[in-house]
């Protein structure tokens, strides 16, 4: 992923960041829920981590709140204990993201470097409880998916959140003959959510989960392969109009 690419918007910015809020509503109703159960004192305690590769600006004026602020401001609504990494190398960017989470709560970081230098601290460390979230919005097309199987590895409980343009990835699989992303995710985790796609480039948001009770949030436009939409969903997203009349695909079994 080369999050040293300057920041930018674009139209579907907002349905980008309004994707995420919508997640991050039904994921903090679970993560409660969950932080209920007197058997979870643990993971309770530890409370939300959550890692954001791609920091941006923090605040635009023009598209208003980012993921770091969006999360931040989600977490105080649900009442969700957090810890969050949010990693911006460009220095431009990074200096506006400082202005904009000024007077943020100490357990809030931000850091001007790459993002791959997370797998250096997560050495030694194993945290089975730790529930939290990885999200990427990269400004193209390149995720680190290495790095997301290691942080994986570390941390079993922590789902992955991915905007990603599906259009664009489907046209690198004929061109480029580039993996599909559902392919490389299942090796990461055991599950795939995904949101309704909108425009040309098939935006979309994909939530990689080890939790085997995820559903279909249906009411904030996600859904699963356990549903005919989520399948129809899903063929549209990861398979081109041509591969569907060549094949008829086998629906991985995630």
């Amino acid at each position: 992923m080369k999050n040293s690419k300057k920041y930018k918007t674009s139209t579907a910015t907002p349905y980008k960041q309004l994707s995420f809020a919508d997640f991050l509503d039904q994921y903090f109703s679970i993560l409660n829920a969950i932080y209920m159960n007197p058997r979870n004192k643990k993971s309770h305690e530890l409370g939300c981590l959550y890692f954001d590769l791609n920091g941006g600006v923090g605040t635009d004026p023009k598209t208003g709140d980012g993921s770091p602020i969006i999360f931040h401001k989600k977490a105080i609504e649900h009442g969700i204990k957090y810890r969050a990494h949010i990693y911006e190398l460009d220095k431009e960017t990074f200096g506006k993201l400082a202005v904009s989470t000024s007077g943020f709560p100490d357990d809030f970081h931000i850091y001007n470097q790459d993002h791959s230098v997370i797998v250096d601290k997560l050495d030694g460390i194993y945290q089975p409880l730790q529930h939290g979230i990885i999200y990427c919005d990269p400004t193209d097309l390149d995720i680190n998916f290495d790095l997301l199987k290691v942080m994986a590895k570390y941390y079993p409980k922590l789902d992955i959140v991915i905007n990603v343009a599906a259009g664009s990835w489907k046209r690198s699989v004929t061109v480029h003959d580039w993996e599909r992303l559902p392919d490389i995710l299942s090796t990461i985790k055991g599950k795939l959510i995904f949101r309704k796609p909108i425009m040309q480039s098939q935006w979309t948001i994909l939530v990689c989960t080890n939790f085997k009770g995820f559903k279909a949030w249906e009411s904030r436009h996600f859904q699963d392969l356990d549903t005919d939409l989520g399948r129809e969903w899903y063929n549209k997203l990861f398979y081109s109009a041509n591969d569907l009349k060549k094949m008829n695909p086998q629906l991985p079994g995630f």
